[in-house]
């Protein structure tokens, strides 16, 4: 029997602009060298292994496992966001709908007939009509949890031939999700919050499980051969895209 316990704890990333809320909507941190979000310092993770031999000539072995383990979001995911004065616009995502009438999204695009305007002053960008964009992150993201299990039975045969049947299993929450909760939708009218354009908001919703049923046959042969042959039948759910920047959901 073999039993453990692990804590981890990820450290919150710094640097960029973030909200202080859940809300996407809401402000944002009042100084970029805070954490980007909140720290999780309950990351607990107990895990067991067992091994039992029922049979004293160990013909017959049966294992079992169980654990749970964290793992931070990525700051791959984070790279998009503001870095400077999150309302001095470094990436804006624009419908018609977002700009004043006339304004023309065309290619080129006329980019230095605001660009001047709000390096002049950088609050003058609520003066152009312009509905700014922004990338979020839910401020309470929790940490990716992973809970694990496995049983396998395994019998000798004969000497040299042995079967082994096992069961493994996962339940993953909390992965990386990205929505769109100010999306834009022709037949909708306008947008939800018409302050803003495209409002991209990352939270860890995404989830994953996983069942199967493993068969092994393992024969020692002659002359330091090995055979051996496996079969899997498995199924996975999931909801979300796991560790994917494509933006799913309204």
């Amino acid at each position: 029997l073999n039993l453990g316990l692990r804590y981890d704890y990820f450290t919150p990333m710094k640097g960029g602009w973030n909200i202080a809320t859940s809300d996407p909507f809401g402000p944002f941190i009042t100084n970029k060298n805070q954490g980007m979000y909140a720290n999780n310092p309950h990351d607990i993770g107990p895990r067991a292994g067992l091994i039992w031999g029922p049979l004293h000539q160990q013909k017959l072995v049966v294992r079992a496992g169980a654990g749970i383990s964290y793992m931070q979001t990525q700051p791959y995911f984070f790279y998009d966001y503001s870095f400077i004065n999150p309302l001095i616009p470094f990436s804006l995502t624009l419908a018609p709908a977002d700009v004043p009438a006339g304004f023309s999204l065309a290619f080129p695009f006329p980019q230095a007939q605001f660009t001047n305007a709000i390096e002049a002053n950088p609050g003058s960008i609520a003066n152009l009509g312009i509905a700014l964009s922004r990338t979020v992150a839910d401020h309470h993201l929790p940490d990716g949890t992973a809970n694990q299990w496995n049983l396998s039975t395994q019998y000798a045969i004969t000497p040299s031939l042995a079967l082994q049947l096992s069961y493994a299993g996962n339940n993953i929450v909390h992965l990386y999700y990205n929505t769109l909760p100010n999306q834009f939708l022709p037949h909708n009218g306008p947008r939800p919050n018409p302050t803003y354009s495209t409002v991209q908001d990352a939270g860890n919703a995404a989830r994953s499980n996983y069942n199967a049923l493993q068969i092994s046959l393992n024969e020692k042969g002659v002359h330091g051969l090995i055979f051996d042959a496996y079969y899997t039948y498995g199924k996975n759910l999931s909801y979300g895209t796991a560790n994917d920047t494509n933006n799913i959901g309204t």
